[in-house]
């Protein structure tokens, strides 16, 4: 767990001293993770989200059940992450980064900030999603994968029922607030010395 901490700290610090920035927002910041998102989106050629998809992440923004954090770089937003609380959980749910080429990892202070937030606001667990399955040979997914271990080796199994069911963003789109539950879980041990802070 150390050398997991170490090295979070060291890419956090060479981040920072190229200039980097991250910011806590509300409402004001799904302008931008939508911009971000469905831009990276098309770039894949695939299909990015609608107004009313954001339109409901809005709802609990303003319910204080979720908060956006956003990277800038050179006066320019170059990622973005919100996260939901839900009960003692904390989930990273939705995510985007800009096309350009960065010498650092452009959602990694992001999440940073949202795993201290989920600390702060007494998060019990830090959710960054699902992995692919220890045979998949998919570089993509693989790539993704290593970026969530390098914050926790810890591998949680998912319930048939958790890995299979409709994901959080459906839920949010027919369901009121109060009828969302937790899909998955993912501790984190020690959140807030994770980084080295208090």
């Amino acid at each position: 767990a150390g050398s997991e901490r170490s090295f979070l700290r060291n890419k956090v610090k060479q981040a920072e001293k190229l200039g980097v920035t991250t910011k806590q927002l509300g409402v004001e910041g799904l302008t931008t993770l939508a911009n971000l998102y469905n831009t990276m989106m098309s770039e894949q050629s695939m299909e990015g989200k609608p107004e009313s998809f954001f339109d409901a992440l809005a709802a609990l923004v303003r319910a204080e059940r979720a908060t956006i954090f956003q990277c800038d770089h050179d006066g320019a937003p170059v990622g973005s992450v919100l996260v939901i609380r839900h009960g003692e959980q904390v989930t990273f749910h939705l995510g985007a980064t800009s096309g350009e080429k960065k010498p650092f990892k452009k959602m990694l202070l992001p999440l940073v900030r949202a795993a201290e937030w989920a600390h702060e606001v007494g998060a019990k667990r830090f959710d960054l999603g699902g992995v692919p399955e220890e045979d998949d040979k998919d570089d993509k997914r693989n790539a993704i994968a290593q970026f969530k271990f390098d914050f926790s080796k810890t591998r949680v199994a998912l319930l048939p029922v958790q890995r299979y069911s409709a994901p959080l963003a459906d839920l949010l789109e027919r369901a009121p607030v109060n009828e969302i539950r937790n899909l998955t879980s993912r501790p984190l041990e020690s959140l807030g010395a994770l980084f080295g802070r208090r």
